[in-house]
């Protein structure tokens, strides 16, 4: 980004005690005239360690990207960027030659504003949060840092046109991948979450609660075998929820080791239109130039009320490696449901439309399909 009447201010501070023992922080911003910028960096060599503090407020734009580095073998970074915006950013870390912990808090009001956090440890681990907001107002607090495993931590309050939060963790020694993205349009969420990556596993928990035009969020794990299982990526487990007009309040969590994934979801909603889908997808190792065995497996609920009203569903759904798929909800409507479940081959529907209180529930494996539903009238 090139602001008008900007100032540019890059930083570099190392430290170092005994053979093969250092730790340094690089910081970056780039301001505008209506933007303060504060910091302090101080090193201790008795037991090696840079503690950084820095903070920054104003009215205008700014990008500030600071990053960590240590000789343990660990990276990080925060990130901080707004546009045309009332700003406040503080920031703070410490590091250490084995590992490195940080924090940042941030609020922008405006038209545009991102806050990140990311970590990789020596193994290669690593775990990133973000928040994006655009036309509205955002606070966060985040951390993120080195240890047993690489994590990234966020708590969240945004209200405005567009709020995109993501949360994402990768193992390489695991082949595994987890992964949380939400998004709400001409509305307001609160989302607290994590993600953490270790040598074993990579894993991601999330609860919000938002309500707006358009609120979704997928939960969602990745496997793959380089140099063995061709086409590598393509074994995942996914959770998508998405409202219309209306309000949701959930709770999920992805967890991926190299035995394969597995993902669960809680939700509360009550909107004009309910999308919901649980869907798993492995690949059986395979020789290349010929089909491989796969397993695929998919649940669907589309919730469409009627008359303006709401339709109001609480459940849970789940997906696992080995085409494994499960929904239950519960629910009042005053309109029609439909329900889509398949396993490779086999497939099952339901379809209802009145003024209901219901029960769905569906259940898939690789060669197993039930859905049914169950209705009252009201």
């Amino acid at each position: 980004m090139l602001y008008p009447s900007a100032l540019a201010i890059d930083m570099y501070f190392s430290a170092s005690s005994g053979p093969g023992s250092s730790v340094a922080i690089i910081d970056s911003y780039q301001v505008s005239d209506g933007v303060e910028v504060r910091g302090g960096t101080r090193a201790s060599f008795d037991r090696l360690e840079i503690i950084d503090s820095r903070w920054m407020e104003g009215a205008g734009s700014a990008d500030a990207f600071q990053r960590y580095a240590g000789s343990g073998g660990y990276s990080g970074m925060s990130r901080f960027s707004a546009e045309d915006a009332l700003i406040r950013m503080a920031g703070g870390a410490s590091l250490k030659a084995e590992g490195f912990g940080a924090s940042q808090s941030a609020a922008f009001e405006g038209s545009y504003g991102l806050a990140a956090v990311g970590a990789t440890d020596r193994e290669g681990c690593w775990a990133e949060t973000s928040v994006e907001g655009r036309d509205g107002r955002t606070k966060t607090i985040m951390t993120t840092g080195t240890g047993n495993s690489a994590f990234a931590t966020m708590d969240a309050a945004s209200s405005g046109d567009e709020t995109r939060l993501d949360i994402t963790s990768h193992s390489p020694a695991g082949r595994s991948s987890a992964s949380i993205q939400s998004w709400i349009f001409e509305g307001d969420i609160l989302f607290s979450g994590m993600g953490r990556a270790d040598p074993e596993e990579a894993m991601a928990y999330q609860r919000s609660e938002g309500q707006g035009s358009d609120v979704g969020i997928t939960t969602s794990g990745f496997r793959h075998y380089p140099g063995v299982d061709w086409l590598p990526g393509n074994d995942y487990t996914e959770i998508y929820s998405h409202v219309s007009d209306g309000s949701m309040r959930s709770e999920s969590a992805v967890r991926t080791d190299v035995d394969g994934s597995a993902s669960w979801q809680d939700l509360i909603a009550a909107a004009g239109v309910i999308n919901l889908q649980s869907e798993s997808k492995e690949f059986h190792v395979g020789v290349p130039g010929f089909i491989r065995d796969e397993e695929h497996s998919r649940a669907s609920v589309d919730i469409q009320p009627s008359g303006g009203t709401d339709a109001e569903f609480s459940g849970r759904m789940t997906a696992s490696m080995g085409a494994s798929t499960g929904v239950k909800l519960q629910g009042v409507l005053r309109g029609s449901i439909h329900g889509e479940a398949e396993a490779n081959d086999r497939t099952a529907t339901v379809d209802t439309d009145g003024n209901w209180r219901l029960r769905m529930e569906s259940q898939t494996d690789d060669d197993y399909v039930w859905m049914e539903i169950d209705t009252e009238e009201i």
